[in-house]
Order: C-alpha cells, then structure tokens, then sequence
C-alpha cells in the first residue's frame, strides 16, 4: 500500500531563503553515535480539556505529524519546503514506515536543520532504525525554501530503498537496504510524515523554532 502526504506550505519568499546564504553541501559518510538517532514515538499525557475526540489523537515529546495504522504500508511519499531557521537549535523532517504501532524497526528519510549562532546547516540522511542514521554519500545540495520530495520503499521486511528528490535543484539521489545490513523486520503496520526532535548523545536535542515549518 502507497500512502503520500504533500505539504500545502508555500516556498519561502526569497528574501527569506537570501538570508541563509548560497546551498550547503552536507557531511558525507556515517554519522557518528553523536549524531542524528531517531526513536520511535515518544507518547505522552496531553493537556485536559483540549480535544474533546481523542480517538485520532496522540501527544509525543518527540514527534509531530501524521501517522496512518494499518497493515501492508510498503511506500511512503512527502514533499515538504526546507523551513527558515529562526533560533538557536536542531530538527528534522522525515517520512517512514513503523515507529508507533510498530517500535522495533523504522525505514525512514529525512532531513536535518541545525542553528548555531549565525551558521546554519543541513543534512540529507537515511535510517533504518534501530540503526543509527547515515549521510548520503553523494552530495545534494539543500537550502531554505528547496522543495523536498522523500520516499522510503519496503521491497520486503528487511530489505529497500530511500530516495530524496531536490526538486529546486533537480538532484536525486537514492539509497538500497539489504537484508544483510539491517538490524530488525518492519512490521509495515505504520506510515507517517513526521517533524522530530531527535536524539543526539544519548539525549533529545534542542528543538529549533522555525519561520516556514515543513
């Protein structure tokens, strides 16, 4: 089963994408275990009073998005705008299969964006967790205000491919999983389209505000 999420969020103006400079090419090889580690969604108690329907509605420290439960998700499609920073911190934007129903294992395809004082930076990665996740090998060049399309594809449970679609730029670049390589089976109950405060050294980073969230 196919499940696609667009985003309605229009490209930020150009004045806006102006102020983070020229494109950036990301860090290439694996991260470290004191980079971006995904986890499974962190649920929580949600404020009283608020939502009168709780039957659709879940609250997480770590997560923000959709999530679809089902059975059989085998691909999974997002398109997104790259967000402005506006302060100091990290996030990430990401689409994926399993992760709530389902915590043993996420194939998933993301983003990064990081502040720190006046640098700005993002990152383009793969992740089958409970693997850490890694940087593309190849450069893609993103920027604030790019059009993003990601798509992760179970070919089987322990088997796929993530792809990540520059659509600014043009560039594609796409990444095969072999059974050999991962760690846990989906369960391929669960697709999502997700803004995550992730973890880094063992902790959830600093989540960053945005002026276009994704």
């Amino acid at each position: 089963m196919k499940f696609t999420i667009a985003s309605a969020l229009a490209l930020a103006s150009s004045a806006s994408a102006a102020a983070l400079g020229s494109h950036r090419a990301p860090r290439k090889g694996r991260q470290t275990h004191t980079g971006h580690h995904s986890q499974p969604m962190i649920k929580s108690q949600g404020p009283a009073g608020i939502v009168t329907n709780n039957s659709e509605v879940s609250y997480s420290t770590n997560w923000a998005g959709a999530v679809l439960t089902g059975t059989k998700y085998t691909v999974v499609t997002g398109s997104f705008t790259v967000p402005t920073a506006s302060t100091t911190g990290s996030g990430s934007a990401w689409v994926g299969i399993d992760g709530d129903s389902c915590e043993t294992a996420i194939l998933q395809k993301g983003i990064d964006w990081t502040k720190s004082g006046s640098s700005i930076t993002y990152d383009a990665w793969y992740e089958w967790y409970p693997d850490y996740s890694y940087n593309y090998v190849h450069d893609i060049e993103i920027a604030a205000g790019d059009t993003i399309t990601v798509t992760v594809e179970a070919t089987r449970k322990s088997a796929g491919t993530s792809t990540i679609t520059n659509e600014s730029t043009g560039l594609t670049v796409v990444h095969t999983f072999t059974s050999s390589a991962v760690e846990a089976d989906l369960c391929e109950y669960d697709a999502e389209w997700i803004v995550e405060d992730f973890e880094s050294e063992s902790s959830l980073v600093t989540f960053k505000s945005t002026k276009n969230p994704p």
